[in-house]
């Protein structure tokens, strides 16, 4: 019998890490599988980053933030800049195809690239944030139980500012960086 954590989401527990929740002391068995895939993801985005001249992109975030003072402030900016510069392309996606260099020239992305894209620059802004999966409601709910990546089908950003979560999508031009995406929240 293994023991489950007090609160449970629709989303990948260890792509949280380090986050610590109230009520998860730590990873149970079954957890720990996702590790793997939680690393591999965050390889990917490190080597596209390697590959693409990130250079340009940084300089953006460094601009888009000169008159930010706090850091919610700082990922108000970034989610509404994001959220505004990119036409989501209707496709729920928890993959990337392309470079971050690539997906923001184009303006136009799936939900894993354009949120992809806001996690990296909250990265660069050095905003405590991680990728989340999730399965939407029109998916159905996760399995706790099972660590099989294709019973997800969205890909959100998570931010942590001081003790308050984030769950961002920036694939909406209607949504405030507050409120969550409906569909995402499946329980």
């Amino acid at each position: 019998n293994v023991q489950r954590p007090a609160v449970h989401f629709q989303w990948l527990l260890p792509l949280l890490m380090p986050f610590q929740l109230s009520g998860v002391d730590s990873l149970s068995p079954d957890q720990m599988v996702w590790e793997g895939f939680r690393t591999g993801l965050e390889q990917d985005l490190q080597q596209s980053e390697q590959e693409d001249n990130i250079q340009a992109l940084q300089a953006l975030v460094a601009r888009l933030l000169l008159d930010q003072e706090t850091q919610e402030d700082q990922l108000i900016r970034l989610y509404d800049h994001v959220r505004d510069h990119f036409r989501w392309d209707g496709t729920r996606a928890t993959w990337l195809g392309r470079s971050p260099a690539e997906i923001y020239g184009s303006a136009r992305g799936n939900a894993a690239e354009i949120n992809a894209t806001l996690y990296q620059f909250l990265d660069m802004a050095g905003i405590v944030s991680r990728l989340c999966l999730v399965s939407t409601r029109d998916h159905g709910p996760a399995l706790v139980d099972a660590p099989v990546t294709g019973q997800f089908n969205h890909l959100l950003c998570l931010a942590k500012i001081d003790d308050q979560l984030f769950f961002l999508d920036a694939t909406d031009p209607r949504r405030p960086y507050d409120l969550p995406d409906p569909t995402a929240l499946n329980r």
